[in-house]
């Protein structure tokens, strides 16, 4: 029965709530300053998100036999979490290490699903995630508002943004001076296979 967890729309409370999420190395471990263990963080997570009418899931999935089936999921405090720890990650790795734990994380998870929890594949990419995530660590602070959760603020030690390198009026690496020689480096493969469509008058695709 859909609508046991999550209130439906019509019922889900209109008052605006904030939420902020504490992690250690990946993992949740406190609610608006309080410690909680797994499962009550969870519970927790669950009744606010619930009564903010958060955390309905329809989708298809595809089983290891190639049926597919479709599946309406309430999931409301893993909705918050989902969130929280995407955007540490968002805060605090790199575009190659979020690339790799993107590809990692959706193998992990056909193991999982397929039933090979105990396979060797699945214990060495978990070997991968406790390297990567002892740089998640901090505080995803989430408003719950008319249905939905959005993030009002990051903090994290190992955050790696910095508002003073990120300034169009500043330059403190002189990465302005140096970007017209990268520009001209990543987009020589493009130019390349150009020239050769102008020898073979190939007109170009818009």
């Amino acid at each position: 029965q859909i609508y046991s967890w999550v209130k439906s729309p019509a019922k889900s409370s209109k008052d605006a709530h904030t939420v902020a999420i504490t992690i250690e190395k990946g993992y949740p471990t406190a609610v608006n300053g309080k410690k909680m263990g797994p499962a009550a963080l969870l519970s927790a997570l669950n009744e606010v998100a619930g009564n903010a009418g958060i955390g309905v899931v329809d989708l298809l999935e595809e089983r290891a036999n190639g049926i597919k089936s479709r599946g309406v999921y309430e999931t409301p405090g893993g909705t918050l979490l989902h969130l929280a720890v995407k955007n540490m990650k968002h805060l605090c790795w790199d575009r190659t290490q979020q690339k790799t734990a993107r590809f990692l994380g959706q193998e992990y998870a056909e193991l999982v699903y397929d039933g090979l929890w105990h396979s060797d594949a699945r214990k060495s990419i978990d070997a991968y995630f406790d390297k990567a995530c002892e740089t998640l660590n901090g505080t995803i602070t989430l408003k719950l508002e008319g249905g939905t959760a959005r993030v009002i603020s990051r903090d994290s030690e190992f955050a790696l943004y910095d508002e003073a390198l990120v300034s169009f009026e500043g330059d403190e690496m002189g990465l302005h001076k140096y970007s017209l020689g990268y520009s001209k480096t990543v987009c020589f493969s493009p130019w390349r296979a150009g020239r050769r469509d102008q020898r073979m008058d190939r007109q170009p695709q818009l």
